[in-house]
């Protein structure tokens, strides 16, 4: 998870894996019962969870959802609201 705000790029997992794309995919879906991509959006969900529920008032959920990679608020609000059953803006 260390690198989790990181850009995610498929070709440089698989290569860090050593398998192709597909491999890795079938990988992950038995393992996790989710895509790779899936699952760095959920840890990435997970920690911008953790950051507003500690972070100050003053501090902007957008700048902690962009830190985390989320460029597309509306996207991010929805997704949010998804996982947690809130909206990032209700604290």
């Amino acid at each position: 998870h260390a690198h989790a705000s990181e850009k995610l790029d498929m070709a440089i997992l698989s290569k860090v894996a050593e398998c192709s794309y597909r491999t890795l995919q079938r990988g992950f879906m038995s393992a996790f019962g989710v895509t790779p991509i899936q699952y760095i959006r959920k840890v990435r969900l997970q920690s911008v969870y953790n950051e507003i529920k500690y972070a100050p008032e003053t501090v902007p959920v957008s700048s902690i959802a962009r830190k985390w990679g989320f460029a597309h608020m509306g996207r991010f609000a929805q997704e949010y609201q998804k996982e947690f059953g809130v909206y990032p803006k209700d604290r």
